[in-house]
């Protein structure tokens, strides 16, 4: 989907389409406590600019992640930009 986002007062459509995908992925960074960890985790919607991921720890914006497939041979950095509780 291409829907309106809000930026303030502004509305533009999105850059990228969305899709509802459940992948598995490994994160590694380090948490908001600076622990290193590495996590099971899922995506909840992907697109060609993004992800939103379901985790347990807690992430702060401008946080580092690698991202990782299930079987390891698959990384890419990636950078939290939101954090919804």
């Amino acid at each position: 989907d291409n829907e309106m986002v809000t930026d303030g007062s502004i509305k533009k459509k999105r850059s990228a389409p969305r899709f509802d995908t459940r992948i598995p992925i490994i994160v590694v960074a380090y948490d908001t406590t600076g622990k290193f960890f590495a996590e099971l985790a899922m995506t909840n919607v992907t697109s060609v600019k993004g992800a939103g991921l379901e985790m347990q720890r807690g992430m702060k914006p401008g946080t580092q992640l690698m991202l990782f497939t299930i079987d390891s041979r698959n990384a890419v950095p990636a950078m939290v930009r939101n954090v919804r509780y």
